[in-house]
């Protein structure tokens, strides 16, 4: 298939239904957010999650978050404690993941692990059209090379994917992002709250 760029800074209702239509269609989106440029297919279509998988040369023990449109859709991937629910009000939308236990059937086992799924409410309008568009939630890793720097342009993700056969096949163009940490990672731990991962701000 032949990769689209589109540029997200002058993105059209047109351009974003073609987005949708490819993530509705298995396909595999290149998207900017307010951490770094994200990968983006169905989260609950396992061949398009594996492909994801392949662009990334990921393994496939390594879970990947998701981005929701909103809280009813948080409820209907997760098992939201009340003490993390209370959180994610608080900074979503915003770079916060929240692991909570899986409450989907329909989630690709891949974006699963140990019976836990990573959600977040994007804060960039791009992403959030995107899920909100879908009307499911969107896998939302790093559009970068497993083990490579994240990436932020789209100049930089087609070089690290450069010369391997699987590629995305849309790109949504929003220019060269200002680097930002990743988004913060928080569980509920025997009642307790812990970071796995921090972020740009302090709970």
């Amino acid at each position: 298939m032949v990769q689209a760029i589109l540029m997200a800074m002058s993105v059209t209702k047109a351009q974003l239904e073609e987005a949708i239509r490819q993530l509705k269609q298995g396909g595999v989106v290149i998207f900017p957010t307010e951490t770094s440029y994200g990968i983006a297919c169905d989260a609950t279509n396992h061949q398009a999650v594996e492909r994801v998988m392949r662009i990334k040369q990921r393994s496939d023990t390594m879970p990947m978050a998701l981005i929701i449109a909103d809280m009813s859709m948080a409820q209907w991937c997760g098992q939201l404690d009340p003490a993390l629910e209370e959180l994610a009000k608080r900074h979503w939308p915003g770079p916060l993941t929240v692991v909570v236990p899986n409450a989907n059937r329909d989630l690709s086992p891949l974006c699963l692990r140990d019976g836990t799924v990573g959600l977040r409410i994007s804060s960039h309008p791009i992403a959030h059209a995107l899920t909100e568009g879908l009307g499911k939630p969107i896998v939302a890793t790093s559009a970068n090379r497993s083990g490579c720097p994240s990436a932020y342009s789209v100049a930089e993700i087609q070089e690290q994917f450069a010369n391997q056969q699987d590629q995305p096949d849309l790109y949504l163009d929003g220019g060269t992002l200002e680097p930002s940490p990743p988004s913060m990672i928080i569980e509920l731990v025997n009642g307790e709250i812990v970071v796995h991962r921090q972020g740009s701000f302090k709970l």
